[in-house]
C-alpha cells in the first residue's frame, strides 16, 4: 500500500472527534489527521490538478474548515465508508472553494472613481440649483459629431404618436369573456 492511498478508519477515531472529552477529541483529532492528510493532499494534486503549494493549502485549509464547522459529524457508517465519505466532503469543499474564487464581489466588473474627483457642492445636504455638467465635468455630453447632425436634419422634424390597434385576429369586445371580479381579501389575525 502506497504512502498517497486512503487507509483502513479506525471507526473509533472518527467517532472520538465529536467527543465531549477534551483529550479523546484532541487525540482523535490527531490520528485523523496524520492518517488522511497525505491521501487527501496527493487527491488535490490529481483529481484539481493544483500545483505542490496550492494544494498543500487546501488540504490545510479542508481540515481546518472541517473540524470548525465539524464535518465528520456527519459520517454515517452504515452508508459506507468514512474514506469515501472524506473524498466527497473534499470535492464539495474543493468546487465550493473554486466557485467562491471565480465569484465577482459585489461591484467587481465596476471601475470605481474616489470621491475627491467630483467637486463638492455649497453645502452637504442640499444640490446647488447649477446643472449637473456643470457641477461634473465627466457628466457633459460629448459635442455632436457631422454624423450626428447629418442623421438630425434627414429626420427634420418628424414626430409620431404611438397608439395601440386591435388585432385582426381579436375577438370583438363584446364577445369577449367578462373578467372574473378579483376575491375580497380579509385579513385576520390568527394565534400564530
Amino acid at each position: 500500500m502506497g504512502r498517497d492511498r486512503f487507509p483502513t478508519t479506525h471507526l473509533s477515531a472518527v467517532l472520538g472527534v465529536g467527543s465531549l472529552e477534551p483529550e479523546t477529541r484532541r487525540r482523535s483529532i490527531e490520528t485523523l489527521v496524520a492518517a488522511y492528510w497525505r491521501p487527501v493532499y496527493a487527491h488535490v494534486r490529481l483529481k484539481w490538478r493544483c500545483a505542490a503549494a496550492d494544494a498543500e493549502d487546501m488540504t490545510q485549509l479542508f481540515f481546518a474548515r472541517a473540524l470548525e464547522k465539524d464535518f465528520f459529524a456527519g459520517y454515517d457508517p452504515a452508508k459506507g465508508r468514512f474514506r469515501t465519505f472524506l473524498r466527497t466532503c473534499r470535492d464539495r469543499f474543493a468546487a465550493n472553494e473554486e466557485k467562491a474564487a471565480a465569484r465577482l464581489k459585489r461591484g467587481g466588473a465596476v471601475e470605481t472613481l474616489p470621491l475627491t474627483a467630483m467637486p463638492a457642492t455649497a453645502s452637504a445636504g442640499r444640490r446647488s440649483r447649477r446643472p449637473l455638467e456643470e457641477e461634473h465635468p465627466m457628466m457633459q455630453m460629448p459635442p455632436p459629431t457631422a454624423e450626428h447632425n447629418r442623421l438630425k436634419a434627414l429626420a427634420g422634424s418628424w414626430t409620431a404618436e404611438e397608439t395601440l390597434h386591435p388585432s385582426p385576429w381579436d375577438p370583438p369586445r363584446e364577445a369577449r369573456r367578462p373578467e372574473p371580479p378579483l376575491p375580497a381579501w380579509t385579513w385576520t389575525a390568527s394565534g400564530c
